[in-house]
């Protein structure tokens, strides 16, 4: 059985990416989420990742003598 994407129809074989919301397959023109119309964004959901772990550093106010 042939893999093929889920947009286009095109045969892909071993070279086939899969979405992260479901395990269909697309080819190398289809695998990012605008071009196959995905519902979620990892985009998003890594910025708000980054700020839950990340810290903001703030340097300590130097006092005048």
């Amino acid at each position: 059985m042939t893999t093929r994407c889920e947009v286009c129809k095109k045969k892909i074989g071993v070279s086939g990416f899969t979405c992260c919301d479901s395990e269909k397959q697309y080819c190398n023109e289809h695998r990012f989420e605008w071009a196959h119309a995905c519902t979620k964004n990892k985009h998003e959901q890594n910025k708000l990742g980054l700020e839950k772990t990340v810290f903001k550093i703030v340097p300590q106010k130097v006092e005048k003598i």
